[in-house]
């Protein structure tokens, strides 16, 4: 399969074709709704909630990960 192709799938006004795209992408991810964390946790996770492009559960976790190992010290490398 070529970009374009990839591409041309998403461009399809076929719903159960696209249902059935969004399905096989989500049952890749881990979602963090569907996680069990402690009552605490989601407090602090859907007060950070908001609409925009960081209030999504990726950027909030990405967040929290990040500032909890600048505080231990933890060193990482950015990936380009």
């Amino acid at each position: 399969m070529i970009i374009s192709d990839i591409n041309n799938e998403y461009l399809t006004k076929d719903r159960k074709h696209l249902n059935r795209l969004q399905s096989r992408r989500r049952s890749k991810l881990i979602r963090i709704d569907y996680m069990n964390v402690s009552p605490e946790a989601k407090t602090i996770i859907d007060s950070q909630r908001n609409r925009g492009i960081d209030g999504t559960a990726s950027a909030i976790i990405n967040r929290i990960v990040l500032e909890w190992a600048g505080e231990k010290g933890l060193a990482y490398e950015k990936v380009r």
